[in-house]
């Protein structure tokens, strides 16, 4: 929980000042960069980052992995390095596509629409959960289940965030 703060935080000093950034990361794209400048000292220290998809990518996950974090998040099916059968392929509802490099898992998986998460430290593996109806389980991915629940308090963040005006210098 302090660590969200603390997140936010340095999100919001970060477009305050207009790029405070370490040197070392202008090689990123701006999703990759963010995320790095942002968790720059908790690499190494064997955190979890849960990540939407606009920031989720294989690149982030071998740069995080490569500094002992964890990732897991939703992703854009068209990002680079992802296998092209993962974007082709269509799935019937509660149907899985996963695939494995390494420790990070990449997978597809349909409820109501298809859904593409990243994780590495999850596999393709489910588990029970309870539904919505009275009486009835369903079969979610672990990744997915995990990445609701860590999620849930930033998505709430983010929509008390929205309803109020960001206020503008014009020059």
């Amino acid at each position: 929980m302090r660590i969200r703060k603390w997140l936010h935080l340095k999100l919001i000093d970060i477009h305050g000042k207009r790029y405070c950034l370490q040197r070392n990361y202008n090689d990123y794209g701006l999703s990759t960069k963010s995320v790095l400048i942002l968790i720059h000292e908790l690499k190494g220290k064997g955190y979890c980052l849960s990540t939407d998809n606009f920031y989720t990518s294989p690149e982030l996950a071998e740069i995080l992995l490569g500094s002992k974090t964890d990732i897991c998040g939703t992703l854009r099916p068209n990002r680079k390095g992802l296998p092209v059968s993962l974007k082709s392929s269509t799935v019937k509802k509660g149907e899985i596509i996963a695939f494995q490099k390494g420790k990070m898992c990449v997978l597809k998986w349909k409820d109501k629409k298809p859904l593409h998460m990243l994780s590495t430290f999850h596999n393709a593996d489910v588990m029970e959960v309870k539904a919505k109806e009275r009486d009835s389980v369903k079969l979610k991915p672990k990744a997915v289940v995990f990445y609701n629940n860590t999620m849930r308090g930033v998505d709430r963040s983010d929509q008390c965030l929205s309803y109020y005006p960001v206020a503008r210098n014009q020059q």
